[in-house]
């Protein structure tokens, strides 16, 4: 057993030593991913709101969603969509009218 302690304390706390060591930055990254996955829905649904319910240009509301430019957006809005954000704003817009 060398390397590793003798007594059921020192084992004990090299046993959480190791563990905060592999597993902690672990848990930390799946946390942090989880975040992400929710800031960007949050970031969608906004797209969304700002597209159909108001009059901005596009470079606005790639302002408001924390977008560097408008290309960043299109990229981002064609990623959830399927469209980029304008086609998807005439579409919503003929769709209310009919």
């Amino acid at each position: 057993m060398e390397g590793k302690p003798r007594s059921l304390p020192a084992y004990f706390a090299y046993t959480m030593a190791w563990f905060a060591y592999r597993c902690i930055p672990a848990i930390i990254w799946i946390k942090c991913m989880y975040v992400q996955r929710i800031l960007e829905e949050a970031r969608h649904q906004l797209a969304r709101h700002y597209l159909n319910n108001c009059v901005l240009e596009l470079n606005e509301a790639a302002y408001l969603l924390g977008c560097e430019d408008s290309n960043s957006f299109v990229r981002a809005f064609r990623t959830w969509e399927g469209v980029p954000p304008a086609r998807w704003r005439e579409k919503q817009r003929a769709r209310a009218a009919a």
